[in-house]
């Protein structure tokens, strides 16, 4: 298939299945995984015969030569945690530490700052922070925002601060 059709194709089944190995589970990218015909029937293109290998699985399941097995049937896993999934496991318990340190030391922060610095240290993108700090300024959260001068400011709720 061409560079515009696999793209195209490519994108799609990263949308529905997930950039990962359909056999073995390992997270990839458009250049790390290949679009396998599911039944092996090349002419068969409809969307739901196709997914998304390894390289490696990828030739286990179709190899090349005389060692081409005849019926070789592919045992599916279930995904693994989606990219974005990942991403939340490593940088959302860094940035609730980050903040935790921070309002310990200085009682209240500005809300921009916060979440500006938070993704300065964890990598996480601003509106990733903004989505974590809602979650820890909610009703079961440990933070609160207020309005101090008219400017927004994360501070440890009331009945939570540290001594």
């Amino acid at each position: 298939m061409n560079s515009r059709t696999r793209k195209k194709l490519y994108e799609m089944l990263a949308a529905r299945d997930g950039e990962y190995c359909r056999m073995c589970g390992k997270v990839g990218s458009r250049e790390t995984l290949c679009i396998d015909h599911i039944d092996n029937n090349n002419s068969n293109n409809e969307h739901d015969n196709f997914q998304l290998l390894c390289k490696s699985c990828n030739t286990k399941k179709n190899p090349r030569g005389k060692s081409k097995p005849k019926n070789h049937s592919v045992e599916i896993h279930e995904p693994p945690a989606s990219r974005q999934i990942v991403l939340n496991e490593r940088y959302e318990p860094t940035f609730r530490d980050y903040a935790e340190r921070q309002l310990t030391r200085w009682n209240r922060i500005p809300l921009k700052d916060l979440i500006n610095s938070g993704a300065e240290v964890t990598g996480a993108s601003p509106q990733t922070i903004e989505r974590y700090l809602d979650k820890m300024c909610s009703t079961a959260g440990k933070f609160t925002v207020i309005l101090v001068d008219g400017v927004k400011h994360v501070e440890f709720k009331s009945w939570l601060s540290p001594k």
